[in-house]
C-alpha cells in the first residue's frame, strides 16, 4: 500500500492484483486500517457522487462491509464473491474513472474492464506457484491500454533483503520473459499436457502406463488406476480434484467436437481426427516427437471410445447440453428420477405462490448435487437451507445472512453452482424423455439468481432495477403479475410509475429508481423483441410450424445449432450466436418452416 500511496500521489489511477480472491477482502482491512491510523489519504473526489452505488453495497452487505468501507475512501473492492448488483455499480464509477484505487482478484484477468495508470501486484503466485504467463499477460495489458492511458507502469514491490528478496524477483523476471515470447497454444494440447503431468506428479506414470491404460482400461478413469499407486506431493494441489476437472474439461470437449450423439464406437476416433483436421491441435501436433503426438492422440481417442462404450446417446446429449462430464453427468443419472421430482415439485409450488414448500424441494435438491462435483461449494455456511428459503423469499440479505461466508454462500453456491445444477438436471431429464421437462421450468432459476420469489419481481430485477427491497415495494404498493418487458412498460405506464416513484424517500433509492426508469433497459426493449431467424439449414425436413425448438452456441466449433425438445438435431444456423453458450433459448418454428421466431434474447 506505501507502494499505491506514492503513486496515487502522483495522480495514477492504480490498480492491485491479489491472484488469490481471499487477499482482496485482506489487503481492503488493511487500507481500513491504514486510513484509521492516519497512513492512507480517502481519495474518493469531492464532487464525485457514490450515493446509489453505497445503497446498493448497503443493502445486500450491509454497514461495515470491508467493500462498502473502502468505496467510501474511494477504493473500488473487486472479486467474484460479491453481489453481481453491488459489482455493476463499482464497474460503472471504474468505467467512469471517478475511482483511482481498485483491489480486484483474478475477475481481471477474466475481462473485466478496469483499466489504470499503474498495475501493481500484490503476489505473483497461486497455490505456491508462479500464475501462468497467459494470466500474467492478460493482467498487464490493462495497465496503460491505447486510447485510454499515455503510459503504463507494471510493478510487482519486493521488500525482503538477500536471497529471499533475489529469488522473487527473477521470479518476476522469468515470469515476464515466459509471457513475452509465448507463442499460440491448442488448448486442447494443453488440457493433455495437463493430465500428463498430474498423472506423472501423482502417481508416477510413464509413457508406456499412459498408453496401455488408455487403451484398455474399461472402468472408470482414476488417478490409481495409471499405475496402481500414489505418490506424495508438496504441491499443496489436491490430486482427486486436479484430476477429475482436467478429465471433466476433456469429456466436454469431446461432447462438443462429435456432435452426432448416435455415432457408433467404432466411428468415434474418426469422427474426432475429421473434425479437428484443420484445428491448431492438429497443426501442433506436427511440430511434436512422435511420442508426445502418439500420447496426445492416444490420450483424446482412448478417452473418446470409453465414453461412448459407457454413456448412451441421449446421456451423451444430455452431458453436452448441459456442459458437464461423465463422471457429474453419471452421479446425476443415479438420481435423476428424484432430482427431477424435486425440481418440478418447486416449479409448481412458485407458481402456486407456496415459496416456503418451494424452498423446501429446493433444499432437498441442493443437499443432493452439493455432493457432486462441480457443483459442491468449498464450504457450507450453518443453517444455508434456511438461508436459502429466505433468500428465494426475498428476505433482506443482511438481516439474513450477516456474514461474508453468507453472502458467498449466495454468489457462489446459489447464484451459480445452485442454478447450474438445476439446468443440468433439467437437460439430462429431458434427453431421457421425461415430459415434465419440456416446460421450461423457468422459475426456478430466476428466484435462485435474484432471490426473489415471483417471475414478476424478477422481471423487474433483470430490466435493470439492482434491489430487492425496492423491487418487494414497488409490487407490495402496485401489484402486478407481469412477465416481459412488454408487460412492465403497460404497467410502469398506466400510473405504477409514479406511485412507486413516491415511495423513495432516501437519495440512493431515488438515484436507483431514476436510473432504472431512464436507463433504456426496458423502454427500448431490445433484448425482449421478437426475432426471426431465416438463415436456418435443416438437417432434413423442416419441423411442422409451430414447434418449438432450443438453441445451443458450441464455442468449440463456434456453430449455432438447433435442438428438438427431446435434444434431437434438427439443424444449425449459417450465422452463429456464441451470447447463446448453454442458456435456454427456445423458439418457435414459423408456419412454413422455413424461419425460426425467438424472443427473449439480446442478439
Amino acid at each position: 500500500m506505501a507502494t499505491a500511496k506514492a503513486f496515487l500521489n502522483d495522480d495514477h489511477r492504480v490498480l492491485v492484483y491479489c491472484p488469490l480472491r481471499g487477499s482482496v477482502a485482506n489487503l481492503g482491512l488493511s487500507v481500513l486500517r491504514l486510513h484509521r491510523q492516519g497512513y492512507l489519504d480517502s481519495y474518493l473526489p469531492t464532487d464525485v457522487d457514490i450515493t446509489r452505488a453505497l445503497t446498493v453495497g448497503v443493502e445486500w452487505l450491509g454497514e461495515g462491509h470491508v467493500a462498502v468501507e473502502c468505496l467510501r475512501l474511494g477504493v473500488a473492492v473487486h472479486h467474484g464473491g460479491l453481489p453481481r448488483a453491488f459489482l455493476g455499480e463499482v464497474e460503472e464509477l471504474l468505467a467512469q474513472r471517478k475511482l483511482r484505487l481498485t483491489i480486484s482478484s483474478p475477475t481481471l484477468a477474466q475481462g473485466i474492464d478496469l483499466s489504470c495508470s499503474v498495475l501493481l501486484f500484490r503476489s505473483i503466485y497461486r497455490a505456491g506457484k508462479p500464475i501462468p504467463p497467459h494470466e500474467y499477460a492478460n493482467v498487464v495489458g490493462r495497465a496503460g491500454r491505447a486510447f485510454v492511458d499515455l503510459d503504463g507502469i507494471t510493478v510487482y514491490p519486493v521488500f525482503q533483503a538477500g536471497y529471499e528478496g533475489d529469488k522473487r524477483v527473477e521470479a518476476f523476471r522469468k515470469l515476464r520473459r515466459n509471457a513475452q515470447v509465448r507463442e499460440m497454444e491448442s488448448g486442447i494440447v494443453l488440457l493433455i499436457q495437463h493430465l500428463v503431468t498430474l498423472l506423472a506428479e501423482f502417481t508416477g506414470a510413464t509413457y508406456d502406463d499412459i498408453v496401455s491404460y488408455v487403451a484398455n482400461t474399461s472402468g472408470p478413469w482414476t488417478l490409481e488406476g495409471f499405475t496402481g499407486n500414489r505418490v506424495e506431493s508438496e504441491s499443496g494441489i489436491d490430486p482427486d480434484l486436479a484430476f477429475f476437472e482436467a478429465i471433466s474439461e476433456l469429456d466436454t470437449m469431446i461432447f462438443g467436437t462429435i456432435e452426432d450423439a448416435q455415432l457408433a464406437q467404432d466411428e468415434v476416433a474418426n469422427a474426432l481426427d475429421l473434425a479437428l483436421q484443420t484445428s491448431l491441435w492438429k497443426r501442433r501436433l506436427s511440430r511434436m516427437t512422435d511420442d508426445d503426438a502418439a500420447l496426445q492422440t492416444a490420450i483424446l481417442h482412448g478417452r473418446a471410445e470409453w465414453l461412448w462404450r459407457n454413456t448412451t446417446a441421449s446421456e451423451r446429449l444430455g452431458f453436452y447440453a448441459a456442459g458437464i462430464g461423465y463422471r457429474t453427468g453419471s452421479a446425476l443419472i443415479a438420481q435423476l428420477n428424484a432430482l427431477s421430482e424435486h425440481l418440478a415439485r418447486a416449479e409448481t409450488m412458485l407458481a402456486e405462490g407456496a415459496v416456503n414448500a418451494a424452498s423446501e424441494e429446493l433444499s432437498s435438491f441442493a443437499q443432493a448435487v452439493f455432493r457432486i462435483p462441480p457443483f459442491a461449494p468449498e464450504s457450507l455456511p450453518e443453517g444455508w437451507p434456511d438461508l436459502l428459503g429466505k433468500w428465494i423469499a426475498g428476505d433482506s440479505l443482511v438481516a439474513t445472512i450477516g456474514t461474508s461466508e453468507g453472502v458467498e454462500f449466495i454468489q457462489n453456491a446459489v447464484v451459480y453452482q445452485l442454478v447450474w445444477a438445476v439446468e443440468a438436471v433439467r437437460v439430462q431429464a429431458l434427453a431421457a424423455g421425461d415430459q415434465r421437462m419440456a416446460e421450461a421450468i423457468g422459475r426456478i432459476p430466476l428466484s435462485l439468481t435474484y432471490g426473489l420469489p415471483t417471475l414478476t419481481a424478477a422481471a423487474l430485477a433483470q430490466a435493470g432495477l439492482h434491489s430487492r427491497r425496492m423491487i418487494i415495494a414497488a409490487l407490495n404498493a402496485v401489484p402486478a403479475d407481469f412477465t416481459d418487458v412488454d408487460g412492465m412498460l403497460t404497467w410502469l405506464q398506466d400510473g405504477a410509475g409514479e406511485t412507486i416513484a413516491s415511495l423513495w424517500t432516501n437519495r440512493g433509492d431515488v438515484q436507483l429508481w431514476e436510473r432504472f426508469v431512464k436507463s433504456g433497459d426496458y423502454e427500448e426493449d431490445t433484448g425482449s423483441q421478437a426475432r426471426t431467424l431465416t438463415d436456418v439449414q435443416w438437417s432434413g425436413s423442416a419441423p411442422v410450424g409451430g414447434s418449438a425448438v432450443r438453441l445451443l452456441h458450441n464455442p468449440r466449433t463456434n456453430t449455432t445449432s438447433v435442438y428438438a425438445p427431446d435434444l434431437t438435431k434438427l439443424g444449425a444456423l449459417a450465422t452463429a450466436y456464441p451470447d447463446i453458450g448453454f442458456s435456454d433459448v427456445v423458439g418457435t418454428i414459423s408456419d412454413d418452416g422455413l424461419a425460426i421466431q425467438v424472443s427473449g434474447w439480446e442478439f
